[in-house]
């Protein structure tokens, strides 16, 4: 199994889709590094575009995983091979992610906790309805 790391900005904002084997949200990742060529001067920059699937909805990280937006994102690596609207033939990397963190937040989710955190959500918000119906009644 490859590992790997990457931090970069998303392209675009995050998109829950539906497949065979359920709920998944989809990304993109681009991480860019910038160098001087020594002989020329000539500074040159360099985009690497990295696919990004993590199973689950996504619950509330879905609505901060927007464009531009800085992340780090770990998971399995896998590439493919794809033609593209040129008709060529271009290789890409994919990651399964197993832990995603928003830089510069503290937040830190793997899918299992987004998953359990949206669960809560849901109970704590069923719980506060219950007492406000209850309540309610109580006071006529």
């Amino acid at each position: 199994m490859l590992k790997a790391e990457i931090i970069g900005n998303l392209g675009a904002d995050a998109v829950k889709n539906q497949g065979n084997d359920g709920t998944y949200i989809s990304f993109r990742v681009a991480h860019s590094t910038t160098y001087t060529n020594r002989n020329s001067g000539e500074v040159t920059k360099n985009t690497t575009w990295v696919s990004c699937t993590m199973n689950g909805d996504g619950g509330n990280l879905l609505q901060y995983l927007k464009s531009g937006e800085k992340v780090y994102v770990r998971g399995n690596l896998s590439s493919r091979i794809f033609v593209g609207h040129d008709g060529q033939r271009h290789a890409g990397l994919n990651i399964s992610v197993t832990e995603i963190e928003l830089v510069g937040s503290k937040a830190k989710f793997t899918p299992q906790e987004v998953y359990q955190r949206l669960i809560d959500d849901v109970e704590f918000n069923k719980e506060l309805t219950d007492l406000c119906n209850a309540t309610q009644q109580k006071n006529g």
